[in-house]
């Protein structure tokens, strides 16, 4: 009998639900990165960078000089004054810099040694048996809180707020170049599944979706499949799909990488201070994945790259990303950094040309009749600024309506 139940739970569990979601596009676009994984985790400098984080005030715990360990409070949030966010690195505060009306870009710290601040370590029977209030507490105390993130606008949750009943994790990124499942996740499924274990403790529904042309062939707690291309595995596009009724609009997601961090944490006692990312674009000779610590130096990363002058760095996604310069740093969620050509060209007679080379999603440009694959992207406009013209084409090709 024991051994019919636990073929029926196995079969419970690999039982998953497959979504389809309409008005996605296959964009191709070249620079793609390869397989291949590159170690840069002896890094002499990282920063963390509070006006990353949206909507919160912070308020420094730190000064230049002092000396920190891996996951010491760097600041905290002044609407929230248990929402801390902790150094990534162990070793001496080198600079706090500050931009318009002292906004505090970056807390610049300089490496030395790998020193941990205390945590404590949980077996499966600790989760097990903890309480889901305790078990928050030790998030919250540990830095991690940051990590979850709110339904409609993406901010981080007050730690004091109701849990909402599901959150939904999604294992695949359609933005171009977002770094591979099957990448970030080998060696790592044992932490990711402990912390999925911790969410299910939190929430009612824990709602984890891999693509359905991922080929995982790793032993995860999946819920779903979703079938479709950008931007099908969107967080907000799973929740839409998926959602029962209104109440939970006001949902929680977290992106694989920090399921991952927190069931480390959980499981060791120790803060995660690396992750995986992509480096990619027209620009690179060697697009790559790469393992970085956490607030890296894009200086360091590129350091044994090529860079013609007239570039752009995109860093969190090609679509969604922001210009950076090369003396900056990674924010907490940039996953990808894209290196654009930034050459002004000028089309000579475009408008009277048919467009085979212009790439379009309504059939404005013969493009449409072959489409192209690997896009070899710039930044040029081919034009002037042009705003929005009340086209009513956006709810056409919106996935969520």
């Amino acid at each position: 009998s024991l051994k019919i139940l636990l073929l029926c739970n196995l079969n419970i569990r690999r039982e998953m639900k497959t979504i389809k979601v309409k008005n996605t596009r296959n964009i191709d676009v070249g620079g793609k990165p390869s397989d291949s994984l590159v170690q840069k985790t002896q890094l002499t400098s990282v920063a963390v960078s509070p006006s990353l984080y949206p909507y919160i005030r912070p308020k420094l715990l730190v000064k230049v000089g002092d000396s920190v360990k891996i996951g010491t409070p760097l600041f905290f949030d002044k609407q929230d004054e248990k929402l801390v966010f902790v150094s990534p690195m162990s070793g001496v505060i080198k600079d706090i810099i500050y931009g318009e009306r002292r906004v505090i870009k970056n807390i610049v710290i300089e490496a030395k040694g790998e020193e941990y601040e205390a945590g404590i370590a949980m077996s499966e029977g600790d989760l097990s048996s903890s309480t889901a209030n305790s078990l928050r507490e030790t998030i919250v105390k540990q830095g991690l809180w940051s990590g979850f993130r709110q339904f409609p606008f993406l901010n981080i949750p007050k730690t004091s707020v109701e849990l909402p009943s599901s959150i939904y994790i999604s294992l695949d990124e359609d933005e171009p170049h977002y770094p591979k499942a099957s990448i970030f996740l080998k060696g790592n499924e044992e932490y990711f599944n402990f912390g999925v274990q911790a969410l299910k403790k939190l929430f009612k529904n824990v709602n984890v979706a891999a693509s359905k042309e991922d080929t995982l062939n790793l032993d995860l707690d999946l819920t779903h499949r979703l079938k479709g291309h950008y931007p099908a595995n969107n967080e907000g596009a799973f929740l839409y799909a998926n959602k029962q009724d209104a109440s939970e609009n006001q949902a929680f997601t977290m992106k694989p990488q920090k399921v991952i961090q927190l069931g480390y944490m959980l499981k060791t006692g120790k803060y995660l201070n690396t992750k995986i990312i992509t480096v990619a674009g027209s620009e690179l000779s060697s697009p790559t994945h790469m393992q970085v610590n956490e607030g890296a130096s894009l200086a360091e990363i590129f350091a044994s790259e090529t860079i013609k002058d007239s570039h752009r760095v995109i860093a969190g996604g090609l679509f969604r990303g922001r210009k950076v310069a090369m003396d900056e740093y990674l924010g907490d969620d940039d996953y990808s950094v894209h290196i654009l050509s930034e050459d002004i060209k000028q089309d000579l007679f475009g408008f009277f040309k048919l467009g085979f080379n212009k790439p379009t999603l309504s059939r404005v440009y013969a493009y449409a009749l072959s489409p192209k694959k690997d896009l070899k992207l710039d930044t040029s406009l081919y034009g002037e600024d042009r705003s929005c013209i009340s086209c009513g084409i956006c709810p056409d090709v919106c996935p969520v309506g």
